[in-house]
């Protein structure tokens, strides 16, 4: 295609560098449009002859308002302060209970006095949605939920803080608890299990806020929360499996506890994405609400226990 001569032409972009104006000009060769870049020591010209004129300029304002978000903005990660020995804390407690748990420390049977007991939560033994949490069966069953919980909680501080990540998958498994047993009136559990499920949605929800934030496309901004899915589908189901005609069918020796992982997960979604309301303000979540967050967890587990041993020990 030849260039068009300088004469009788019309201006229908100049720009200060020749970077967009190349651009430009590769946008009107593509679409067949006759045109000459023009430079000189303070500008770049693009000309179209007159017939031209109205198409070129319609067709460039599309090109700019298609790739407007182009390239998608960098993901603000904050490594906060603190946020891996908010992770050793958090394994911390939980070895330490099963410790005290295993060896009936104090006299105290740890898991008559502290497992999830749908009956009794209703009955008024609200502190057992906690305590249930720091309870574990077995090593293995310790080992899987101490791992993948410090995994998912200290990627979560990283972003939101120790204290609001914390305090956050702490509620999750608090919620979680507290819903499953509302709709299963004969339901014993123990484990962090609720809790880590509810991380992992918490997770989600913050990376995908993240991303919308960031101007990212469609995909981008759901791979997260469909990736997290997968995750729960694929570790949080146990052994249930959706049947060829419809229906789940399951290995009845198996005690995962689907419900509570389903409702922990649908607790982080909801208060990850509160917090990363919170976090994305431009006064963000102020140092003196981490503090209070990271104290309200630490309450919460310790007045929770105390609540539960009060009635052994005096019994």
């Amino acid at each position: 295609m030849a260039d068009p001569q300088d004469t009788a032409l019309i201006e229908v972009l100049r720009t200060r560098g020749v970077r967009g104006a190349r651009e430009a000009a590769l946008v009107l060769s593509s679409l067949g449009i006759p045109h000459r870049l023009r430079r000189d020591a303070a500008s770049s010209v693009l000309l179209v002859p007159p017939p031209d004129a109205e198409r070129a300029t319609e067709q460039l304002d599309r090109y700019w308002r298609e790739n407007r978000a182009w390239p998608p903005a960098r993901l603000a990660i904050e490594s906060a302060p603190g946020w891996m020995i908010g992770g050793a804390l958090y394994l911390a407690v939980l070895g330490a209970f099963h410790r005290l748990a295993i060896g009936r420390s104090f006299g105290l049977d740890w898991y008559a006095a502290g497992r999830l007991d749908a009956a009794a939560l209703r009955g008024g033994e609200w502190w057992r949605a906690t305590t249930a949490l720091t309870l574990h069966g077995s090593l293995g069953h310790l080992a899987s939920n101490a791992l993948f919980g410090a995994v998912f909680g200290c990627l979560l501080a990283q972003v939101l803080g120790p204290g609001p990540a914390w305090l956050c998958v702490l509620l999750a498994g608090i919620g979680g608890n507290l819903l499953n047993a509302g709709v299963q009136a004969e339901h014993l559990a123990i484990g962090a299990s609720t809790a880590v499920f509810g991380a992992l949605g918490a997770l989600a929800a913050v990376q995908s806020d993240l991303r919308t934030r960031a101007g990212a496309k469609a995909l981008a901004r759901w791979a997260p929360l469909v990736v997290a899915a997968v995750l729960l589908g694929w570790n949080g189901m146990g052994s249930a499996r959706l049947a060829p005609f419809g229906g789940v069918v399951r290995d009845p020796t198996d005690t995962t506890d689907v419900g509570a992982h389903i409702a922990g997960f649908l607790c982080g979604l909801v208060l990850g994405r509160a917090l990363s309301v919170w976090h994305a303000r431009p006064s963000g979540i102020s140092t003196t609400a981490r503090r209070l967050m990271a104290t309200a967890a630490a309450a919460l587990v310790i007045g929770a226990w105390v609540c539960g041993a009060l009635p052994s020990v005096n019994g």
